[in-house]
């Protein structure tokens, strides 16, 4: 059985605030649990048309279920973005007090509620209901995003 994300695609890429619409699509997750440094993330779908005045064909979106490269973390495991001994988020800058560099690691720590950017073939491809999401493990991640329709 196939599941067919194109709904779900559409009213995000039009909706005002794309979170809460992506949130509410999710519905509730409180009951899943992700494990180790697992990372749940809900793939970011391109409007019809672009903050330039752009307009994007329908199969656009439908590439951006397999191919996006921007999600929205909905739910990380116990360890995920946790420090190891062998994967380490930031490293330390020769001379640099303890207190900065916890406050520039904590800086760069996603969390739930951030867009990031990956590499689609690092991560599994599921839907959750009519989202299309990715698991990816926590170091797969290069860089938190502040604004998605600013990539492609």
């Amino acid at each position: 059985m196939v599941v067919s994300c194109q709904t779900y695609l559409s009213a995000v890429a039009e909706a005002a605030d794309q979170k809460a619409e992506i949130f509410k699509w999710a519905g509730d997750l409180s009951r899943e649990r992700m494990i180790g440094d697992h990372v749940l993330v809900a793939t970011y779908a391109r409007p019809e048309k672009t903050k330039s005045g752009i307009f994007m064909p329908g199969s656009i979106q439908k590439e951006d279920e397999y191919q996006g490269c921007i999600g929205l973390i909905l739910a990380t495991g116990p360890s995920a973005f946790v420090y190891d001994g062998q994967y380490r988020l930031v490293e330390p800058i020769e001379g640099e007090s303890e207190e900065d560099y916890q406050a520039r690691r904590a800086a760069s720590v996603p969390t739930v509620g951030d867009w990031v950017l990956y590499r689609p073939a690092n991560g599994h491809g599921i839907a959750l209901g009519q989202v299309a999401c990715r698991v990816f493990k926590s170091e797969c991640f290069e860089m938190i995003v502040s604004d998605p329709s600013k990539y492609y």
